[in-house]
């Protein structure tokens, strides 16, 4: 009875653990708001309502401030433009363009609530947007030319301050750079991306950074988790950002991880698929048959021999029939999925095409495409990091007693980092190839150290077995990135400099040097061959979670063309 209640809840943890990751092909997409709905941009931590009057579609639509939510208080911030995730990789972008009637007219606006209102852009301004407005509430423009255009709807000039930003700065990038997985990231709402980027995430760092280090900035970050380079050159190709990087004086990009992430799933579905039907059925005829041997007392021996062997009482005269060992069985199974997965990844087509084409094709195009809309703007490009360094997922290692049931040859390990390193390295050669345009920040090494990332695989002190294969940076992880971009932000950076010469360290394989660290206690499944099915369970609802992701991408594939 035991043993059955451990298997639900372990599958349960597997399927949580990856469906993180693989969430990406169970989203369906939506279409985009169409001209004269209202959207709501949330990134500034306040719900503001925009009137859609242009449709963005794949390009950059535009749009004027509609209103305030209730309870607006203290600096109302107007951008340049805003992003508005529609789902999941999904981002809507629109060029504010003006300030609508009644705007300001609401409660919040004529309490004197609202203490200041930043203007980022040149906006057309409603005769009437600020009719109710309380008198005590002042502006913040980045223009003249917005002073005159206020003075035109009635605000007086002592309340306008004229302050030019000396640094704009634009994030764009996946995941990492939107801060997923941090404490202040909701991880089950797809459309977190338009939400505030947490204080902690790098992005905020450097934004912080340049605020200090240079005087008045702003930060935009524009990253959508589960982006690949191609779809972020997609996107710039197509204008989507073009009004964020019209006065930008600093952007970052932090992509190129997604595009090995795809393949990596597909493999592993493809070399689970074969054990990805086991049933519940199976799984709690397993049990029982580990029940029945627990259970067993003095015919103990026979129960534990292995599978295909006739055994002989001790009295001699009788035969005890032959017995599976559904847990042999299994392993046996798990094993060759794992040896298929070893084999794949040795130096697999499409994974090494990938690492081509963002050296020769996207990279060099997205540097274009910023550089064609941002003139000014200096360019910073993180490099990959491997975050399964010095992380194995080994069968025996997590379930010791798993030795009684498998032959001591038979492979149960597969070795995340190495493995993960291999293409990231190839990957990381992009950097030392294009060397023009942007100034490189060198992450790979600094990040062969433990702690950085939350992939955690092992055994704490105290028994319990921690399973996390989320690759996202912690909040030390990203405390390193911002140290490591900041570094090279105050080597190169000057407000208004368009060509500051660039910095392209190039990333070169570490061999560990560091030992691996004690895994952070996750879950406890016990110590005994019970226990070795949650390790199983794992690998099943990743096969089943990964063939599932793969049809996805392939109806998806086939839907496209």
């Amino acid at each position: 009875m035991a043993g059955r209640s451990i298997m639900p809840s372990a599958r349960r943890i597997a399927v949580g653990i990856l469906a993180a990751t693989l969430v990406l092909a169970f989203c369906p997409l939506q279409a985009f708001a169409a001209a004269g709905d209202t959207v709501v941009h949330k990134k500034s931590g306040m719900d503001m309502s925009y009137t859609i009057v242009r449709d963005a579609g794949a390009a950059q639509g535009a749009v004027v401030l509609a209103g305030l939510p209730e309870g607006a208080a203290g600096i109302v911030a107007v951008p340049a433009s805003i992003m508005v995730m529609e789902a999941w990789e999904d981002p809507a972008t629109y060029a504010v363009e003006g300030i609508a009637a009644g705007a300001f007219s609401g409660a919040a606006a004529a309490s004197g609530a609202v203490e200041r209102i930043d203007i980022e852009g040149v906006l057309d301004v409603d005769p009437a947007a600020f009719a109710g407005l309380a008198d005590t509430t002042t502006f913040t423009v980045r223009d003249a030319a917005m002073v005159e255009r206020l003075m035109a709807a009635g605000i007086a000039k002592e309340r306008i301050a004229c302050e030019p930003l000396l640094t704009k700065y634009v994030a764009f990038g996946d995941s990492i750079a939107a801060g997923y997985a941090l404490p202040e990231y909701d991880n089950s709402d797809q459309c977190y991306d338009q939400e505030p980027t947490p204080s902690d995430a790098f992005v905020s760092l450097v934004g912080a950074h340049f605020a200090d280090a240079f005087g008045p900035s702003v930060t935009d970050n524009l990253a959508a988790s589960g982006w690949t380079s191609t779809q972020l050159l997609d996107a710039l190709q197509a204008g989507a950002y073009d009004a964020a990087l019209a006065d930008a004086t600093a952007v970052s990009v932090t992509i190129g991880s997604n595009d090995l992430l795809g393949r990596f799933i597909e493999i592993i579905a493809e070399a689970l698929e074969p054990i990805s039907d086991l049933s519940d059925a199976d799984i709690a005829q397993i049990e029982a048959a580990l029940a029945v041997e627990a259970a067993a007392g003095p015919d103990a021996a026979a129960l534990a021999a292995d599978a295909g062997e006739a055994v002989v009482s001790d009295a001699g005269d009788a035969v005890v029939a032959k017995r599976p060992d559904p847990v042999k069985e299994l392993l046996e199974k798990v094993s060759a999925a794992i040896e298929r997965i070893n084999a794949a990844l040795v130096a697999d087509p499409e994974l090494l095409a990938a690492c081509e084409t963002f050296a020769t094709t996207n990279q060099p195009a997205i540097l274009d495409a910023v550089h064609a809309r941002a003139p000014r703007a200096q360019v910073y490009w993180t490099t990959l990091y491997n975050p399964f360094y010095g992380q194995v997922l080994d069968v025996r290692t997590l379930f010791p007693k798993l030795a009684a049931h498998a032959d001591p040859d038979l492979p149960l390990s597969i070795d995340l980092g190495s493995a993960g390193a291999h293409y990231i390295e190839i990957m990381n050669e992009a950097f030392a190839r294009n060397t023009e345009g942007y100034a490189a920040v060198n992450l790979y090494e600094p990040f062969n150290n433990p702690g950085l990332t939350n992939v955690s695989i092992g055994r704490a002190a105290d028994g319990s077995i921690s399973f996390n294969v989320d690759p996202h940076p912690n909040h030390d992880g990203h405390a390193l990135i911002a140290k490591l971009v900041n570094g090279v932000v105050d080597a190169t950076y000057a407000p208004g400099a368009p060509d500051p010469a660039p910095v392209v360290p190039v990333p070169a394989p570490l061999a560990p040097t560091e030992p691996v660290p004690a895994p952070q206690r996750l879950a406890s499944t016990g110590d005994g061959v019970t226990g070795a099915l949650a390790a199983v369970a794992c690998l099943v609802a990743a096969g089943a979670l990964g063939v599932c992701a793969l049809r996805r991408m392939r109806e998806g594939e086939r839907a496209r063309s």
